[in-house]
Protein backbone atom coordinates (compact mmCIF):
# COMPACT_ATOMS: atom_id res chain seq x y z
CA UNK A 1 0.00 0.00 0.00
CA UNK A 2 0.99 3.53 -0.77
CA UNK A 3 2.32 6.00 1.56
CA UNK A 4 1.58 10.06 0.87
CA UNK A 5 4.40 12.45 2.49
CA UNK A 6 3.84 15.56 1.85
CA UNK A 7 7.34 17.77 1.57
CA UNK A 8 8.69 21.36 2.64
CA UNK A 9 6.73 24.12 3.85
CA UNK A 10 4.76 24.43 7.34
CA UNK A 11 2.06 25.97 8.84
CA UNK A 12 -1.91 26.51 9.06
CA UNK A 13 -4.21 27.35 5.60
CA UNK A 14 -7.10 29.58 5.08
CA UNK A 15 -9.90 27.58 3.31
CA UNK A 16 -11.28 29.44 0.18
CA UNK A 17 -13.84 31.57 0.62
CA UNK A 18 -11.88 34.31 2.55
CA UNK A 19 -13.32 37.89 2.52
CA UNK A 20 -9.90 39.45 1.21
CA UNK A 21 -8.93 43.28 1.64
CA UNK A 22 -7.12 43.47 -1.52
CA UNK A 23 -10.38 43.45 -3.55
CA UNK A 24 -13.37 45.58 -3.55
CA UNK A 25 -15.99 42.33 -2.95
CA UNK A 26 -15.91 39.08 -2.12
CA UNK A 27 -17.55 38.43 -5.73
CA UNK A 28 -14.60 40.04 -7.00
CA UNK A 29 -11.71 37.71 -5.09
CA UNK A 30 -14.09 34.70 -6.38
CA UNK A 31 -13.75 35.81 -9.93
CA UNK A 32 -10.14 36.13 -10.00
CA UNK A 33 -9.79 32.89 -8.36
CA UNK A 34 -11.79 30.85 -10.67
CA UNK A 35 -10.23 32.29 -13.50
CA UNK A 36 -6.79 31.40 -11.94
CA UNK A 37 -7.57 28.14 -10.89
CA UNK A 38 -7.44 26.74 -14.34
CA UNK A 39 -3.77 26.87 -14.53
CA UNK A 40 -3.33 25.52 -11.50
CA UNK A 41 -2.35 21.77 -11.77
CA UNK A 42 -1.39 19.51 -8.40
CA UNK A 43 1.46 17.34 -8.62
CA UNK A 44 2.45 13.92 -7.76
CA UNK A 45 5.80 12.30 -7.18
CA UNK A 46 5.59 8.63 -6.76
CA UNK A 47 8.82 6.86 -5.30
CA UNK A 48 9.42 3.60 -6.09
CA UNK A 49 12.40 2.79 -3.57
CA UNK A 50 10.38 4.22 -0.68
CA UNK A 51 6.83 3.57 -1.86
CA UNK A 52 5.44 6.66 -1.42
CA UNK A 53 3.73 10.01 -2.79
CA UNK A 54 5.42 13.25 -2.34
CA UNK A 55 2.54 16.45 -3.11
CA UNK A 56 3.55 19.48 -4.70
CA UNK A 57 1.58 22.31 -6.64
CA UNK A 58 2.54 24.01 -10.68
CA UNK A 59 1.91 26.88 -13.07
CA UNK A 60 0.52 26.50 -16.51
CA UNK A 61 2.37 28.55 -18.64
CA UNK A 62 1.41 27.52 -22.26
CA UNK A 63 -1.72 26.42 -23.76
CA UNK A 64 0.15 23.05 -24.89
CA UNK A 65 1.04 21.81 -21.89
CA UNK A 66 3.93 23.21 -20.22
CA UNK A 67 4.72 23.44 -16.60
CA UNK A 68 6.67 25.17 -14.19
CA UNK A 69 7.21 24.07 -10.67
CA UNK A 70 9.69 23.74 -7.83
CA UNK A 71 13.17 21.53 -8.41
CA UNK A 72 12.86 20.00 -4.99
CA UNK A 73 8.97 18.42 -5.17
CA UNK A 74 10.66 16.16 -8.28
CA UNK A 75 12.01 13.48 -5.87
CA UNK A 76 11.59 11.06 -8.70
CA UNK A 77 10.55 11.26 -12.60
CA UNK A 78 7.05 9.11 -12.07
CA UNK A 79 5.40 12.70 -11.87
CA UNK A 80 1.41 12.54 -12.47
CA UNK A 81 -0.29 15.66 -13.15
CA UNK A 82 -3.83 16.55 -11.97
CA UNK A 83 -5.62 19.47 -13.64
CA UNK A 84 -8.58 21.69 -12.57
CA UNK A 85 -11.39 19.69 -13.81
CA UNK A 86 -9.46 16.39 -11.95
CA UNK A 87 -7.82 14.71 -15.36
CA UNK A 88 -4.72 13.22 -14.51
CA UNK A 89 -1.24 12.83 -16.91
CA UNK A 90 1.59 11.97 -16.91
CA UNK A 91 4.00 14.57 -16.95
CA UNK A 92 7.94 14.81 -18.54
CA UNK A 93 10.33 16.63 -16.65
CA UNK A 94 12.03 19.15 -19.43
CA UNK A 95 13.84 21.23 -17.42
CA UNK A 96 15.50 21.80 -13.75
CA UNK A 97 17.79 24.21 -11.92
CA UNK A 98 18.48 22.96 -8.55
CA UNK A 99 20.25 26.34 -7.80
CA UNK A 100 17.10 28.54 -9.13
CA UNK A 101 14.55 25.60 -7.49
CA UNK A 102 12.59 25.80 -10.33
CA UNK A 103 11.64 23.13 -13.00
CA UNK A 104 10.00 22.84 -16.00
CA UNK A 105 7.17 19.67 -16.74
CA UNK A 106 5.16 19.01 -20.18
CA UNK A 107 2.02 17.17 -20.49
CA UNK A 108 0.65 15.58 -23.74
CA UNK A 109 -2.79 18.24 -23.34
CA UNK A 110 -3.50 21.17 -25.75
CA UNK A 111 -6.19 24.09 -25.35
CA UNK A 112 -5.30 24.80 -21.80
CA UNK A 113 -5.67 27.60 -20.16
CA UNK A 114 -1.93 29.10 -18.87
CA UNK A 115 -1.17 31.94 -16.66
CA UNK A 116 -0.97 35.71 -17.27
CA UNK A 117 2.53 36.83 -16.34
CA UNK A 118 2.79 40.06 -14.72
CA UNK A 119 6.20 42.10 -13.91
CA UNK A 120 7.48 41.52 -10.66
CA UNK A 121 9.54 44.02 -10.90
CA UNK A 122 6.63 46.76 -10.17
CA UNK A 123 5.14 45.26 -7.27
CA UNK A 124 5.77 46.68 -4.16
CA UNK A 125 5.73 46.70 -0.30
CA UNK A 126 2.25 46.42 1.40
CA UNK A 127 1.01 45.16 -1.98
CA UNK A 128 -1.86 42.69 -1.59
CA UNK A 129 -1.60 39.38 -2.98
CA UNK A 130 -2.82 35.68 -3.07
CA UNK A 131 -1.16 32.55 -3.16
CA UNK A 132 -2.95 29.31 -4.93
CA UNK A 133 -1.96 26.01 -3.93
CA UNK A 134 -2.46 22.24 -3.28
CA UNK A 135 -0.89 22.01 0.68
CA UNK A 136 -1.70 18.37 2.37
CA UNK A 137 -3.58 17.34 -1.20
CA UNK A 138 -6.08 19.76 -0.43
CA UNK A 139 -6.54 21.52 -3.47
CA UNK A 140 -7.73 24.68 -4.66
CA UNK A 141 -6.60 26.39 -1.50
CA UNK A 142 -6.13 30.31 -1.22
CA UNK A 143 -5.06 32.32 0.80
CA UNK A 144 -4.35 36.27 1.21
CA UNK A 145 -1.69 38.63 2.45
CA UNK A 146 0.58 41.53 1.78
CA UNK A 147 4.17 41.78 0.25
CA UNK A 148 6.67 42.47 3.09
CA UNK A 149 9.40 42.51 1.34
CA UNK A 150 11.26 42.05 -2.35
CA UNK A 151 14.72 40.89 -1.67
CA UNK A 152 14.85 38.56 0.61
CA UNK A 153 17.64 35.74 0.58
CA UNK A 154 16.93 32.29 2.13
CA UNK A 155 19.43 28.94 3.31
CA UNK A 156 18.33 25.49 2.56
CA UNK A 157 20.26 22.42 3.50
CA UNK A 158 22.00 20.38 0.99
CA UNK A 159 24.17 17.76 1.86
CA UNK A 160 24.40 18.51 5.20
CA UNK A 161 25.44 21.91 4.45
CA UNK A 162 23.58 25.14 4.74
CA UNK A 163 23.58 27.07 1.55
CA UNK A 164 22.12 30.29 0.38
CA UNK A 165 19.88 30.66 -2.88
CA UNK A 166 20.99 32.50 -5.47
CA UNK A 167 17.35 34.06 -5.73
CA UNK A 168 15.80 37.71 -4.21
CA UNK A 169 12.85 36.22 -3.28
CA UNK A 170 9.31 38.20 -2.47
CA UNK A 171 8.56 37.55 0.76
CA UNK A 172 4.86 37.92 1.76
CA UNK A 173 2.48 36.74 4.78
CA UNK A 174 0.34 34.25 2.63
CA UNK A 175 -0.13 31.48 4.52
CA UNK A 176 1.37 28.08 2.63
CA UNK A 177 1.71 24.42 3.46
CA UNK A 178 2.97 21.10 2.85
CA UNK A 179 2.15 20.27 -0.98
CA UNK A 180 1.58 24.01 -2.06
CA UNK A 181 5.44 23.74 -3.05
CA UNK A 182 5.38 25.13 -6.98
CA UNK A 183 1.66 27.56 -6.70
CA UNK A 184 1.35 30.83 -7.85
CA UNK A 185 1.44 33.87 -6.17
CA UNK A 186 -1.10 36.44 -7.56
CA UNK A 187 -2.21 40.21 -7.60
CA UNK A 188 -5.56 41.45 -7.88
CA UNK A 189 -5.69 41.55 -11.25
CA UNK A 190 -5.27 37.80 -11.29
CA UNK A 191 -1.67 38.10 -12.78
CA UNK A 192 1.32 36.03 -11.76
CA UNK A 193 3.95 38.01 -9.50
CA UNK A 194 5.41 34.61 -8.27
CA UNK A 195 5.78 30.73 -7.70
CA UNK A 196 5.47 29.70 -4.31
CA UNK A 197 8.94 27.84 -2.80
CA UNK A 198 9.02 28.05 1.19
CA UNK A 199 7.49 29.02 4.49
CA UNK A 200 9.70 29.88 6.91
CA UNK A 201 8.08 31.08 10.64
CA UNK A 202 5.26 33.18 9.33
CA UNK A 203 5.86 34.27 6.35
CA UNK A 204 6.48 32.48 2.49
CA UNK A 205 9.20 33.37 -0.21
CA UNK A 206 8.24 32.92 -3.75
CA UNK A 207 10.74 33.03 -6.29
CA UNK A 208 9.84 36.45 -8.86
CA UNK A 209 7.55 35.92 -11.73
CA UNK A 210 10.40 37.97 -14.13
CA UNK A 211 13.00 35.38 -13.33
CA UNK A 212 10.57 32.67 -13.81
CA UNK A 213 9.33 33.72 -17.16
CA UNK A 214 12.82 34.35 -18.53
CA UNK A 215 13.27 30.80 -17.76
CA UNK A 216 10.13 29.41 -19.55
CA UNK A 217 10.87 31.57 -22.35
CA UNK A 218 14.26 29.99 -22.57
CA UNK A 219 12.77 26.69 -23.46
CA UNK A 220 9.49 27.86 -25.06
CA UNK A 221 11.35 29.86 -27.93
Amino acid sequence: MKKITVIILINLISLLGFSSPIFSSKQDSINIINKTLKSIVYIEVYESYSDQISLGTGVIVSKDGYIITNNHILTSDDITITLNDNKKYKATVIKTDKNLDIAILKINVTNLSSVVFDNSDSTYINEGCLAIGGPLGKHKVTTCGIIKSKNSLINFINNHKVEKLPVSFIETTTVINFGSSGGALINKEGRLIGITSAFITSNSFSIPSNLVKQIVESVLK
